[in-house]
């Protein structure tokens, strides 16, 4: 006989499923015991664990602490936790945590079964399990536990304790993106029976919004448990919660910057993606910096450009007010930018070039009264040359981040260089080198096994994209509070990481260094133009030749026509011929049918 009330929680509006059914008493199967009281709740994930409106939270000073748990049924996935994680104290910081989440794989469609092994028989008073999973796509749909619970005091004569279903609806809405929790025990507070051996036959959600994903002879929606909990009035009575699984224990902080890639001419013709980051871009970023103005400091979006760019849309072709509301966001600190005017290949430039590509940047910095940029961006191109690090290191450069194109190189090769190392120059000279295999770091959760103190969560958006939107921007700021309590995390520049980085080295170096070229073995666009690659070398060439020629001159006193206006804007535009760009976006300029054959 059973019964269930569904009814909502007062103060949370949680729903919360009871269940009362009539078993019988453990190992006298047909006896009439009393009731068992199932409850089903949703919970919230606190700075220091779990809580529930009503149910006792996850424990680490349970029976199963030092119960043995074996596989009866079924083979987890691969990326699961241990089952030893379902008793090691510990729950998961988000819903998503494949290092403390136990749940079968997706090609085991029938029942899957452990068991537990108290050592002894016991008087169980209580039992309890948690879940957790966060997915958009089907709300979580892998939360809700499925179970039959069985108890035997020697492993020959089973009972059935209670038969638990955690789904709150038939539509898979809202089943989820939070955690769950079980909780079982005498309706009447005895005892719900004395057991050495526990046993869960589990089965799938079978969520309809999972079912999307479903492929034949695969279903995703086998529930992510956290913990299970077995308890006596003694545990019950001294219960320590469990604690927050931590990834990232020296894990203080995380900088966010956001910027997208610039593909000058490859997306858009120039004179077209130019004005698109004049005005529609810079729209866009003047309304995200409106939006966010009454948030918290830490919370302000912030928008870096590369120095040419940020030059470009400040320059007097700009409308006057748009302009005026720009250099204020500048005076700010939320318009940024880094000291390379754009992405280049380092082999097709010349050193002097390479020098005054970092003239944009200083201009800026002169304009607006701000120090010089410490931060470099590459991005797109996998290799640059050994002579950046000794140039950048000289011009007070301290941090050079490269976000190669996927596309490449194999993963492997990309995998040689570290994420985060010291690039020595051939002098001797080091900047800090954060190595991505994609254009950015694009998380603000860092991976796996990272020991620094700071981590940047590098957001860059895809060619010429502009800035994300206001709902992406709250997503990644909400899952960073989800998946990172206790860690600060805010918008900054990409050198307030560096800073932290180098300032640890100096009391306990670890980071490896890397002594070498990176020669380019992926864009050859300048090597199928050898004609204007000719006239390139030749006019560099000429142009320090000019600059010698004028110093002697002034030295021996002869009176020349100045020089420095036509340097400058021949270094300016030689300096473009090395920008990364090699080629137009066919299929963007012409649609799909570009590659179609006639």
């Amino acid at each position: 006989m059973a019964r269930s009330v569904v009814h909502r929680h007062v103060r949370t509006g949680r729903w919360v499923i009871t269940w009362f059914l009539a078993l019988g008493v453990a190992g006298v199967p047909g006896t009439i015991r009393a009731a068992v009281r199932v409850q089903v709740e949703y919970g919230e994930r606190l700075d220091g664990g779990w809580a529930f409106p009503s149910l006792v939270p996850p424990s680490r000073s349970d029976l199963g602490r030092d119960a043995v748990l074996t596989l009866e049924r079924g083979h987890l996935h691969a990326g699961a936790a241990p089952l030893a994680a379902l008793t090691d104290g510990v729950v998961g910081n988000c819903g998503d945590d494949p290092a403390q989440a136990v749940f079968f794989d997706q090609t085991w469609l029938n029942v899957g079964r452990w068991m537990m092994d108290l050592g002894r028989v016991q008087p169980i008073r209580q039992l309890n399990s948690y879940s957790f999973h966060t997915w958009v796509v089907d709300e979580g749909g892998r939360t809700p536990q499925v179970y039959t619970v069985t108890g035997s005091a020697d492993g020959r004569t089973w009972t059935t304790i209670a038969v638990v279903d955690g789904r709150p609806n038939a539509s898979g809405a809202g089943w989820g993106n939070r955690p769950q929790g079980v909780q079982i025990s005498d309706d009447a507070g005895g005892e719900l029976g004395r057991f050495r051996y526990l046993a869960w036959d589990v089965q799938r959600t079978r969520s309809p919004l999972t079912a999307r994903k479903q492929t034949a002879g695969a279903d995703w929606s086998h529930t992510f448990f956290m913990e299970l909990d077995v308890h006596n009035a003694d545990t019950l009575a001294a219960l320590a919660p469990a604690r927050l699984h931590t990834a990232f224990p020296n894990l203080e902080e995380v900088i966010i910057t956001w910027k997208c890639h610039l593909d000058i001419g490859y997306t858009h013709t120039v004179p077209e993606g130019v004005h698109k980051y004049r005005t529609a871009d810079m729209d866009q970023v003047l309304a995200l910096f409106e939006q966010t103005r009454g948030a918290p400091e830490a919370e302000r979006f912030r928008w870096m450009l590369p120095a040419w760019a940020l030059e470009v849309v400040l320059d007097e072709q700009q409308a006057p007010d748009r302009r005026a509301k720009l250099e204020q966001a500048v005076r700010d600190g939320r318009l940024l930018w880094h000291a390379l005017p754009y992405t280049f290949e380092a082999e097709a430039s010349d050193l002097e070039e390479l020098v005054r590509d970092l003239s944009y940047g200083s201009r800026l910095a002169r304009r607006f009264g701000q120090p010089l940029p410490t931060e470099a961006k590459q991005t797109d191109m996998p290799e640059q040359a050994w002579a950046l690090p000794t140039l950048l290191a000289h011009a007070g450069v301290t941090f050079l981040h490269i976000g190669a194109n996927s596309g490449s190189k194999p993963p492997s090769e990309l995998g040689k260089i570290p994420r985060i190392c010291w690039w020595e120059g051939p002098d001797g000279s080091r900047v800090l080198l954060g190595m991505s295999d994609e254009y950015g770091w694009d998380s603000v959760v860092p991976p796996p096994g990272w020991p620094h103190r700071s981590w940047l969560a590098f957001f860059v958006r895809g060619d010429n994209q502009g800035p994300p939107s206001t709902q992406e921007v709250a997503r990644v700021l909400a899952h960073a509070r989800q998946a990172l309590p206790g860690v600060r995390v805010r918008f900054g520049r990409p050198s307030d990481f560096a800073d932290a980085i180098r300032d640890a080295e100096r009391t306990n170096p670890l980071l490896p260094v890397i002594r070498g070229d990176m020669p380019d073995t992926w864009v050859h666009g300048q090597m199928s133009c050898p004609e204007p690659t000719r006239i390139h070398r030749h006019a560099t060439g000429q142009l320090i030749t000019l600059g010698q020629l004028d110093t002697t001159l002034r030295a021996y006193g002869v009176d020349t026509d100045p020089v420095a206006g036509l340097l400058d804007e021949g270094y300016r535009q030689g300096g473009f011929y090395a920008e990364h760009t090699w080629g137009l976006n066919g299929a963007f300029f012409r649609g799909p049918a570009l590659y179609r054959p006639d």
